[in-house]
């Protein structure tokens, strides 16, 4: 399965969208997951999301703008937050 991502700064200036091809493995397909753009290091953020009821992610993921690569970050601890 070949990945894309959309560049939504791109279409935010110029009302088109755009799309890049990615240079490696990207995290797997999910939807309900949180996306950020973090300006200061120029990437986007994706955090959680699921595939259905039988696929629930709980993972972090870094997309460069850089370098067009996903990362997949890991916590600094393995304390995490009580469920809600």
């Amino acid at each position: 399965m070949r990945f894309w991502i959309l560049s939504f700064l791109n279409a935010a200036l110029s009302q088109t969208i755009t799309r890049i091809p990615t240079t490696d493995t990207p995290p797997e397909e999910r939807q309900y997951h949180v996306l950020d753009f973090y300006q200061k290091g120029n990437c986007l953020i994706t955090f959680g999301g699921n595939q259905g009821v039988s696929k629930i992610y709980n993972d972090v993921w870094q997309f460069s703008f850089e370098d067009y690569r996903w990362h997949e970050l890991q916590a600094a601890s393995q304390i995490t937050p009580c469920k809600r």
